[in-house]
């Protein structure tokens, strides 16, 4: 795999990890059931779509080829992208919604 196609596939990952939190969060808001086998359940089914998107994903990129260091830019993407959150609704919350 050659140095394009590898940065392509490490910038997928990180972009993928920052979807994964925006999603985990859509997910939180919209399962909220009080039916403990359906939300393991659905959990199971939405890890399932996400997983097979990544590697439908991978496998337009570079032809399926895996390596760890993706799976360290999926977990960076997703830190990266909580952070923002965190960090934008604390901006929001002091600058827009509290006026002195």
């Amino acid at each position: 795999m050659n140095i394009i196609i590898q940065l392509l596939s490490i910038l997928i990952s990180f972009i993928y990890g920052m979807l994964l939190k925006i999603l985990n969060s859509i997910k939180k808001i919209i399962v909220n059931s009080e039916n403990k086998i359906l939300e393991v359940i659905i959990n199971i089914v939405y890890v399932y779509i996400l997983v097979i998107i990544y590697i439908i994903l991978l496998f337009k990129v570079n032809y399926g080829v895996f390596h760890i260091y993706f799976s360290i830019f999926i977990i960076l993407g997703y830190i990266v992208m909580s952070k923002t959150v965190k960090f934008t609704k604390k901006i929001l919350i002091k600058h827009v919604f509290i006026k002195k």
